[in-house]
């Protein structure tokens, strides 16, 4: 999942730079893990593309599902994004993707 997070940073830099008319040639343009880090922090703060048609591609719907979570665990859960500068959709669908990923069909543990 990382290397696809770290791709489309890796798109979004390169959709900035055009609409900036900045090329890779230019002495500001970061590259490689600086690129990468920096296009994190930009997307925390202006948000995400649509995670529908593609996987984060900016087009299509992203469907949209709520839960209720016990006061403590989102007290944790908001501790911890401010920590690694992250969001708490991009954590809870790791954990869900990473959940699902170890059980099987029936609910059961691979």
């Amino acid at each position: 999942m990382m290397e696809a997070q770290d791709r489309d940073y890796r798109e979004a830099i390169e959709q900035i730079d055009a609409n900036e008319g900045r090329g890779w040639d230019s002495p500001d343009v970061l590259v490689g893990d600086q690129a990468v880090e920096a296009s994190r922090a930009l997307l925390a703060r202006v948000g995400h593309p649509s995670l529908g048609h593609g996987n984060a591609t900016g087009r299509g719907r992203s469907p949209k599902r709520q839960v209720r979570l016990p006061e403590e665990l989102n007290d944790r859960l908001d501790r911890f994004t401010a920590a690694h500068n992250t969001n708490a959709s991009q954590i809870m669908r790791r954990a869900l993707e990473d959940y699902l990923d170890r059980v099987d069909g029936d609910g059961r543990a691979a």
